[in-house]
């Protein structure tokens, strides 16, 4: 059976849920994951960034957000069918040197005061720390996590 909602958190929930559900291949170890969603529904996306002997590969799940707003135009949310593709992306040398050496220890968030009533939801998850970071504003990061969130960002856009 369908399960059907007409409660906006609960389709933002499982919209995020499904794009974090990154499944590894043997011998591949995730090293952070992305996601980007905004409130108002309109796009997301999550990227996950994987290493294995020396290799690394992004993976990046899109959520066709024009696709199932369309289908739900009446609000009620069919969360067991949501338009989410998985590809992988093939980054240049450069992209992957940045990615295996930047220093996940220095992300991190920083204080805002001020209300944001259009933002973005954007979390970072870092494996090996796993430690989760959430923000709504890129001016709530960090100098180390806008150099890593605006490499990813330009990396998605273009495919």
């Amino acid at each position: 059976m369908e399960k059907l909602t007409n409660n906006r958190e609960e389709y933002f929930s499982q919209i995020r849920k499904e794009l974090l559900d990154f499944r590894t291949e043997s011998g591949w170890r995730k090293e952070f994951g992305f996601l980007e969603v905004p409130y108002f529904l309109t796009y997301g996306f999550a990227v996950g960034f994987f290493t294995k002997d020396k290799e690394g590969r992004l993976v990046c799940r899109k959520w066709n957000a024009d696709y199932d707003n369309s289908r739900f135009q009446l609000g009620i949310y069919n969360v067991d069918r949501l338009a989410i593709a998985e590809e992988s992306i093939e980054i240049a040398k450069d992209d992957n040197e940045f990615f295996q050496s930047i220093d996940l220890e220095k992300i991190d968030i920083l204080s805002h005061d001020g209300i944001v009533l259009d933002g973005l939801h954007c979390e970072l998850q870092i494996t090996e720390t796993g430690k989760v970071l959430n923000w709504n504003m890129d001016d709530e990061m960090n100098e180390a996590m806008t150099t890593l969130v605006n490499r990813i960002r330009k990396i998605v856009y273009q495919n």
